[in-house]
């Protein structure tokens, strides 16, 4: 490694050997040196690491005195490359350097002589300065330079077949392509004037011209600079004309290309085909040149951040200009047209003055989108569902971008005017907007912070006014100790249109959504505190909600947060819901969030009061909720795409005290309560305090160890007095639930955090109680009141109901299931499988009031028990998904009896057996 650069990290494998000679004289001022240095069989690494080429010979001879540590007299240097004996180039250069100023008073003689060279001998050249490589290339010509005075004239003549460009760090190279220049010229470096007597370059692929830049004639141009003497005659020349000739040039192609110049612009761009064509004149009176000209990029695909070019686009770029002394460039017009296909996306338009000689600018800028929906949907910024929302809209702008140097401000002006904007959130709704938005902005002379002066911007519904923002203040755009804060208020702005192609706030029904919003951003460029402080209204806005709720509420959030080097401090953030029909909300919370090193944090809130049910209204999507009669979408995730559990770890690091006053979901009332988490940062206790729940109470603990690689759970939970009914009109707002009564629960258990439904992750225990309830709704009871011709079964009620659960790698068994009622009581057993099969098995005794009733056949082998219930001989068979379950009658279940059913069925299958009826047949019908 030389200088930081690893010179032969292109190099695979080479000798080195040779002499130097060195001696003094001239009492020690001057230094002889003679030498002869060979590199041999030299072997250049290819993209995979193996020899592109044969091996390589470098002979260097030199002989040279230096004078005084001042100046070099070289005798001659010679450099000659050699490829299995055979001479493929050869360098040679000889004169005085002055080493103190080397450009401006050495004398200098060169000469490249290349026949045949393989161009992956430039390789380790390259490696100096870019990602490029030679894949393959043969060079052959000539190249002759003289420098004397600090004027320097050279002539090229070379040519190049089967020329391969490729990156380092990939092996696909370039189509080959074949290289023909010639050029001369000459540069006076103290007078700075630039003579080019001859330039051609042409490029073929496949014989077709890819790239041509021509001279017509030659043309002495004066370049800018402090060596330029503006005082010189200027030469009779005649019109001197530049062309340059681009045809259909891929992305792939050029992009090597630019990287021999460190240029990474296509970096982005992932196909593309350039057709262009340039033209510079020069005439014999004027020291200006005219610049004409057309670029057209085809079959455009890109993707950098949220700009995403999916469907080619073409863009079309004519520009008219004029350059006077290589430094001042008067833009006449500049035009650029998108297209897809042939239907024009937007157009734009510059034109103005720059001065590279102080750095003034003065451009005016126009751009124009006759369809601003498809604008945005081209260029990924929008997805078709959005687009089915954005119906129509154009948009127009204008600005001027100014500065009278480098040492001065830049100021920004501009006008954006879109109308007829039209959002269609549903079929039959359509809202119409315009926005119109001014400002003006300046960016300091240090170029370190940007003011808005300010930036306004109104709209307006339907011919009438729907709103403002206006921001005002200034923002550092680079590092600086000025302090910085920018202003945004916002008055009735109706944020509608944002909501509904953002999918924010998927549950409003649309319709205005006015917003006020008064924010201050402020920051401390010494300690590098970011402040947000402010105040946002949202609403009235509305949501469609099925369990009776009020539907209308006005949001209000209060805001002051810190963000630190090292934590988020929230010292205040308060969100009221004021609503004319209901309990307004009251939430409000303090804490910290570590950053970096420091994570986790602490909260502590306070529910006042909540109605969640309008939040799960606001943002669920009532577009995707299956009607109650159509099964909901199984659990089970795909192969490969099943759910992590680790989201529960997210929260690991963090304290929250969170006490609660009402929280309210439908009919569901919860409060008052608290709920706690501690612990260090990979151990976590949760424990919900005794709390208010349906008019019972229930109170639970979660232990989370994250010390493994799996993070494990313990919990333990228990409810009592609870209102079922209440609780399953909250889990199915708008459906008549299932029963009621006054239910308990009892759960323990423990599981691993993995990858993949939760329930397949734990094993434990619940127990389900339910006291002196009734069933309303259950297709179960259904099916076997109409089978038995028993109407009561539909809607019985109960003593008890009873329950016991035990679940294990994602399968449930139901170990006990009763029932115990005055009209009839059920046992059973069953099972729900990971896949969510259902299996359960429920037998029936009906009581004294109804055993008369039952009419079904066999009625001769039906069993009275001693407290005068019937036992029914068969049982019910649920099967099927749990989410679609199937409900038939089977008799061979009797085998599977369990508890106080089994001492009966010995007798029940005598019974049973000795039946004379066509039972099979009559249970069909």
């Amino acid at each position: 490694r030389v200088f930081g650069v690893d010179t032969l990290q292109e190099i695979h494998a080479g000798q080195f050997n040779g002499t130097l000679t060195l001696s003094s004289g001239r009492n020690g001022r001057a230094i002889n040196g003679k030498g002869n240095v060979t590199l041999s069989d030299v072997v250049i690494a290819g993209s995979d690491n193996r020899a592109t080429m044969e091996p390589i010979t470098y002979a260097h001879e030199f002989h040279g005195t230096v004078i005084n540590l001042a100046t070099l007299q070289l005798e001659s240097y010679r450099l000659t490359a050699t490829v299995k004996g055979r001479t493929n180039g050869v360098v040679r250069l000889s004169g005085m350097i002055d080493l103190k100023e080397p450009m401006s008073n050495s004398v200098i003689k060169g000469s490249l002589n290349l026949v045949s060279l393989p161009g992956q001998t430039l390789n380790p050249l390259l490696a100096r300065w870019t990602d490029a490589r030679f894949a393959h290339a043969i060079f052959s010509g000539t190249a002759d330079v003289d420098m004397s005075g600090g004027v320097v004239g050279w002539s090229i003549d070379l040519k190049g077949r089967r020329i391969s460009l490729r990156l380092a760090d990939t092996t696909r190279a370039t189509s080959p392509t074949d290289l023909t220049m010639t050029q001369a010229g000459r540069f006076d470096k103290n007078t700075g004037v630039l003579e080019l007597n001859t330039l051609r370059l042409q490029e073929f692929e496949r014989s077709r011209p890819i790239v041509t830049v021509a001279l017509d004639n030659p043309v002495r141009l004066t370049l800018p600079g402090q060596g330029a003497d503006r005082t010189l005659p200027r030469m009779e020349i005649p019109a001197v004309v530049l062309t340059l000739n681009v045809s259909r040039l891929g992305i792939e192609q050029l992009r090597p290309r630019l990287s021999l110049w460190k240029s990474t612009a296509l970096d982005h761009v992932q196909t593309g085909v350039i057709d262009a064509r340039l033209k510079m004149a020069w005439t014999d009176e004027s020291s200006s040149a005219a610049i004409t000209g057309a670029l057209t990029i085809g079959n455009l695909r890109m993707s950098q951040g949220e700009l995403r070019i999916r469907e080619a686009l073409q863009l079309h770029t004519t520009f008219d200009a004029i350059v006077k002394d290589l430094s001042v460039l008067q833009l006449q017009k500049m035009n650029i047209r998108t297209l897809a296909g042939s239907a024009l996306i937007a157009e734009a338009g510059m034109k103005g003055s720059a001065n590279l000689n102080d750095a003034s600018l003065d451009l005016a800028v126009t751009f124009n989108a006759g369809s601003l929906p498809a604008l945005v949907s081209k260029i990924g910024v929008i997805d078709d569902q959005q687009l089915n929302i954005f119906a129509s809209g154009n948009i127009m702008a204008d600005g001027q971008v100014t500065t009278l140097g480098r040492d001065r401000p830049l100021s920004v002006q501009a006008t954006v005017h879109s109308r007829h904007l039209q959002f269609q959130p549903q079929p039959r709704l359509t809202l119409a907007y315009a926005l119109l938005a001014r400002g003006a902005l300046e960016i300091n002379a240090e170029r370190t912070a940007i003011e808005f002066k300010p930036v306004d911007l109104t709209l307006e519904a339907a011919g009438k006014p729907a709103g403002s923002v206006t921001l005002n203040g200034t923002w550092p755009i680079a590092p600086s100790e000025t302090e910085a804060s920018v202003h945004l208020v916002a008055k009735n702005l109706d944020g509608g249109p944002l909501a509904e192609l953002s999918g924010s706030l998927p549950g409003r029904i649309p319709s205005p959504l006015p917003v006020d919003a008064d924010v201050t951003v402020a920051l401390d460029a010494h300690t590098g505190r970011l402040i947000l402080r402010g105040l946002e209204t949202i609403g009235p806005m509305r949501v469609a909600r099925t369990d009776g709720g009020p539907e209308v509420a006005t949001l209000r959030i209060e805001h002051d947060v810190i963000r630190g080097p090292n934590q988020i401090q929230i010292d205040n953030l308060r969100v009221t819901a004021n609503r004319p029909r209901g309990v307004p909300d009251d939430i409000t919370t303090t804490g910290r969030i570590g950053l970096n090193h420091s994570r986790g944090g602490r909260f502590t809130g306070h529910v006042a009061s909540l109605d969640a049910g309008w939040y799960a209204a606001l943002f669920s999507n009532p577009k995707s909720s299956l009607p109650p009669e159509s099964p909901a979408p199984s659990v089970k995730q795909p192969a490969g795409q099943e759910a992590s559990s680790h989201g529960a770890t997210a929260l690991m690091g963090f304290d929250i005290d969170l006490s609660i006053d009402s929280i309210s979901h439908g009919p569901l009332k919860i409060g008052p309560g608290r709920l706690t988490s501690q612990g260090a940062e990979e151990q976590r206790h949760v424990t919900l305090e005794p709390t208010g729940v349906a008019g019972g109470r229930v109170e639970a603990a979660l232990d989370i160890d994250a010390r493994k690689e799996l993070p494990e759970i313990r919990w333990s939970g228990k409810g009592q007095d609870l209102s079922v009914e209440t609780i399953l009109a909250a889990l199915s707002p708008g459906q008549e639930p299932a029963l009621k009564g006054s239910g308990s629960f009892e759960t323990s258990g423990n599981g691993v955090l993995a990858d993949g439904p939760l329930r397949d992750h734990l094993t434990g225990t619940a127990e389900i109680t339910i006291a002196k309830g009734q069933f309303i709704q259950s297709r179960a009871l259904s099916f076997l009141a109409k089978y038995t011709k028993i109407s009561e079964l539909e809607q019985m009620g109960f003593d008890q109901y009873r329950s016991t659960l035990h679940f294990s790698n994602g399968a449930i068994t139901v170990d006990q299931l009763s029932v115990t009622g005055p009209i009839a009581s059920f046992d059973g057993t069953g099972s729900i499988a990971q896949d969510n099969a259902i299996d359960v098995r429920i037998f029936a005794k009906i009581g004294p009031s109804l055993s008369a009733r039952i009419k079904i056949p066999c009625m001769s082998a039906l069993l009275a028990t001693a407290d005068g219930f019937t036992t029914l001989p068969f049982a019910l068979r649920i099967t099927g998904a749990a989410d679609s379950p199937k409900y038939g009658i089977d008799t061979a279940a009797l085998d599977y009896a369990k508890g106080p059913m089994t001492g009966l069925v010995g007798t029940m299958k005598s019974l049973l057996s000795g039946c004379r009826e066509d039972s099979q047949e009559s249970l069909s019908k």
